[in-house]
């Protein structure tokens, strides 16, 4: 059986690094005595933390990875709506649509494809 670590370093990490705002953002919020939205916040990562390892591909080798990543892209867009409530002003959540449909994109590209499927490269 192949190890396959780098697979799994790059799905815990990317993930894991890209709700890390999440957390900086939820403790300036504490820092700034704003009780409610840091608690919110921290429980987002946790949230997202618990929805990597839970959905990891790994644990479930046959599922296909767009339905894996799809509990993961609801916190993280639950998220972003939490962060547009703590700094409201300035440029609205539609700026970044373009960046938004990027990311969803991914779904299209990891339609077919399973952690089972390794095949040779």
């Amino acid at each position: 059986m192949i190890e396959r670590r780098g697979e799994k370093i790059g799905w815990t990490g990317g993930f894991l690094g890209g709700f890390l705002w999440v957390l900086v953002l939820s403790l300036i919020a504490l820092a700034q005595g704003r009780l409610l939205s840091g608690t919110i916040g921290l429980l987002l990562f946790l949230v997202a933390v618990a929805s990597v390892i839970i959905f990891a591909p790994w644990r479930h080798p046959d599922a296909r990875y767009h339905l894996l990543m799809t509990p993961i892209f609801l916190v993280l867009v639950l998220s972003v709506l939490w962060a547009y409530s703590l700094f409201a002003g300035g440029l609205g959540p539609w700026w970044s649509l373009p960046l938004v449909i990027l990311v969803f994109a991914i779904f299209c590209q990891m339609r077919g494809k399973r952690w089972s499927d390794s095949g040779a490269r």
